[in-house]
């Protein structure tokens, strides 16, 4: 009787990581300086875990993913890496996507947490690589219905924010950059600033 032939799994696994490292140093070559990248780490898995896997076992600090402009559908029926890894990851993700044009704004959306500093110092790096201009942008949302009423001076309460903002924004020495304090719901908010 015929048998199918056996097929060694680990053997498999170890040319197929193989060819996928080879095929991966081929376009790197002449694309990425000599001496930009350490190493190469090709694993099989579920990219968001395994990139949050491998960002924490070499220490990272910055995880720069390439995106994609997908539909609707697709990133619900496919979820997407860079949801994951910045909702559930530890280190910063930085999505980059290719430009239809040179950009010459970079827009940081902050708010007063620990991340100010650095999200101030990453968007000033990156304009400046590419001769961009920075703005900073803060949105105080509106205060819940039950505290509205307990709060009778709505402006008071944004300009409090403001000078609170303010006060933490001139400790990192960013008076070279536009700042902007804006009043409402942050992601609609935000969005209309780019």
């Amino acid at each position: 009787a015929w048998m199918p032939p056996t097929i060694d799994f680990q053997d498999y696994m170890a040319q197929m990581v193989g060819g996928a490292r080879e095929d991966l140093l081929e376009k790197l070559a002449g694309n990425v300086p000599d001496g930009a990248i350490e190493r190469v780490d090709v694993r099989v898995g579920n990219p968001a875990v395994v990139l949050g896997e491998a960002s924490h076992e070499h220490g990272a600090d910055l995880i720069v993913l390439g995106g994609r402009r997908r539909s609707a559908v697709s990133r619900w029926l496919e979820g997407s890496t860079t949801k994951h890894l910045v909702r559930r990851g530890e280190v910063p993700v930085l999505a980059v996507m290719p430009p239809e044009c040179a950009f010459r704004r970079v827009l940081a959306a902050v708010d007063m947490s620990s991340m100010m500093e650095p999200t101030i110092r990453w968007a000033r790096d990156m304009a400046a690589s590419y001769g961009a201009q920075v703005k900073i942008v803060h949105a105080v949302e509106p205060l819940p219905y039950e505290y509205a009423g307990v709060i009778h001076q709505p402006d008071m309460y944004f300009a409090e924010a403001r000078d609170e903002f303010n006060a933490q924004l001139a400790a990192l020495d960013a008076d070279d950059i536009e700042c902007e304090v804006v009043q409402g719901p942050s992601v609609r908010t935000i969005a209309r600033q780019i």
